[in-house]
């Protein structure tokens, strides 16, 4: 990582630098999880499918539902709520809250 995005610390492990708060957003575009090109992660593959793994298992066991203050809204206010994202080098999800009930 840069120490111009990220500091004098960059050796550090520190997790709390890709935390938002009111005062600090991390630079989006200062860290490629699995870099790019012949060189990239070879464990990026499974960390897609370990990923969706863990995704149907939770949607499994779980009903998705949408947030309460939602719930009685037109579904095109629904869907532009629940799907916005910020453009970047990658797409930026913003925060779409949802509920999980569990399943019987």
């Amino acid at each position: 990582m840069n120490p111009l995005y990220w500091g004098d610390d960059v050796e550090d492990f520190k997790p709390e630098r890709f935390i938002d708060s009111d005062t600090y957003r991390w630079p989006r575009d200062a860290f490629l999880s699995f870099s790019a090109g012949p060189r990239a992660c070879i464990g990026q593959r499974f960390a897609y499918t370990e990923s969706v793994c863990i995704l149907a298992s939770l949607v499994d066991r779980y009903e998705v539902l949408l947030p309460e203050n939602l719930m009685h809204k037109p579904f095109e206010e629904q869907k532009e709520k629940m799907l916005k994202w910020t453009h970047s080098i990658t797409l930026i999800p913003t925060n779409a809250n949802v509920r999980l009930r569990r399943r019987t």
